[in-house]
């Protein structure tokens, strides 16, 4: 659906994500906006394309502070997440209508501008324009003179070289490093229930900066699905000197031309996914 949504070529399946609420583990950035940020699984690596059409894999580092009006520099814990203990949290409209500010804290609404348009105490509305800052009971008193009217200066931006990123999703597991296998469960804190057999969706590039997308099948009885070395190496074998690996399992789906080109898992059929890499007609 989402391939028909944009009139695709071909697309596959993206990042890890909430099965209750559809929102990406990690970092997702759609035609140079910020969807959600930072990473919530920092040790996993992500993959971007830049505005000039060059794909980057990697671990971005991220410049995010505000600073109302009067007030002091914050840092931003980030974007379109549930805001816990001791954290200070921007939701725009991308992420739900309505938000629950924690016991004890502060919401305040701005608009467009960044001017601040109303302050809750309990669950509010986003407004399409401009969005919400949560702060937790924690951080109260660096926000003594934020009130409506207030202007909150805002950096929300990826340090370079990823400042040339367009757009991007994280919580992937890096498998090939200059054409040779690389992926390390501990580095990218990978559970065992992901390990094994499975399911697989990994995307990466050529030396000739051609993007290569695939996808093995796996629980079922023509199908034993493959591990994270294995495609790796079909990376390596598909020329790919950098590849991640994406979500998997029920997931894992290739997409070419409005037909489905693998056997999905879930019994199902189809499974409803947060996000997807897809493919343009050139303009």
């Amino acid at each position: 659906q989402i391939c028909k949504n944009y009139d695709a070529v071909a697309g596959i399946n993206g990042s890890f994500f909430d099965a209750k609420t559809y929102a990406a583990v990690g970092y997702l950035m759609i035609d140079g906006r910020a969807i959600q940020a930072p990473l919530i699984v920092k040790a996993r690596t992500t993959f971007g394309i830049t505005r000039d059409n060059k794909v980057m894999i990697g671990k971005p580092k991220f410049r995010r502070r505000i600073r109302p009006e009067n007030d002091f520099f914050s840092m931003i814990d980030g974007i379109n997440k549930k805001c816990g203990y001791g954290e200070i949290v921007i939701y725009t409209s991308d992420y739900a209508k309505k938000v629950a500010v924690p016991k004890g804290g502060m919401g305040y609404i701005f608009d467009g501008a960044g001017v601040v348009t109303g302050l809750v105490h309990a669950d509010v509305r986003i407004p399409e324009e401009g969005g919400l800052l949560v702060v937790s009971e924690e951080h109260l008193h660096r926000f003594k003179n934020t009130a409506v009217g207030t202007k909150i200066l805002f950096t929300q931006s990826l340090m370079a070289p990823w400042d040339s990123v367009r757009d991007a999703f994280g919580s992937g597991m890096l498998l090939v490093t200059d054409g040779k296998i690389t992926f390390d469960q501990s580095r990218e804190e990978v559970g065992r229930y992901l390990m094994g057999d499975a399911p697989r969706t990994a995307i990466g590039i050529t030396a000739a900066n051609e993007l290569v997308m695939a996808v093995a099948d796996g629980r079922s009885s023509s199908y034993r699905g493959v591990d994270f070395d294995e495609i790796a190496q079909i990376m390596i074998d598909c020329g790919c000197t950098d590849a991640i690996a994406l979500d998997g399992g029920g997931s894992s789906t290739l997409v070419y031309k409005d037909d489905v080109l693998n056997n999905v898992s879930d019994k199902g059929g189809l499974r409803k996914i947060a996000n997807a890499l897809v493919l343009l007609k050139a303009k």
